[in-house]
């Protein structure tokens, strides 16, 4: 009976394991951008508290990592930049840092705007928009991505960043206030 249990627990490891390197396969084989290689790397250091917007990675100059280069999830979300290399590791700063915003547009309206964190850190939202332009619950907002010349955008088009929650707009205010998850 002990051997049995012995096997079924390594049974179940190797089947958690299993699952785990598919996972590392599909994150390989995930969304490509132009002009950037994908460098896989796991977390080494959280925030250390909810206004602490920066994380480290293990991947740094040795792995091919840059600076000023873009951080996504296994998904294609946008989660940062990375603000600091070392050979063997790597900062990232959150989007959720109030240091950060990304020029960004309304997939399906077109509507153009600046995603930037809330003075809490706790949320985002898209400024900028003009109030004659259309943003609806749901719609999911990317990267816009620029280019003039040899000066481009940090981000590439197209990197998914969220979808909006909600929409608003006074009379007084220039922009319409909408909140991104």
């Amino acid at each position: 009976i002990q051997e049995l249990e012995t096997r079924a627990v390594q049974a179940e490891a190797a089947l958690a394991e299993n699952e785990r390197l598919r996972k590392l396969v599909g994150l390989v084989e995930g969304p490509q951008f132009a002009d950037y290689d994908r460098i896989v790397a796991r977390i080494l250091v959280q925030p250390p508290g909810p206004f602490q917007q920066k994380l480290v990675v293990a991947a740094g100059s040795d792995a091919g990592v840059t600076l000023n280069a873009p951080v996504i999830t296994a998904d294609g979300d946008l989660v940062g930049l990375v603000t600091n290399v070392t050979p063997g590791s790597s900062q990232v700063t959150l989007l959720t840092d109030q240091s950060l915003s990304v020029s960004a547009v309304v997939l399906g309206t077109g509507a153009r705007g600046v995603v930037s964190a809330t003075q809490s850190c706790s949320a985002l939202v898209l400024d900028r928009v003009d109030k004659d332009e259309v943003v609806n619950e749901g719609s999911t907002v990317a990267t816009a991505g620029w280019q003039v010349g040899d000066l481009s955008s940090l981000y590439p088009p197209w990197i998914r960043i969220g979808t909006v929650t909600s929409v608003g707009q006074r009379d007084i205010d220039l922009f319409m206030q909408i909140q991104v998850e």
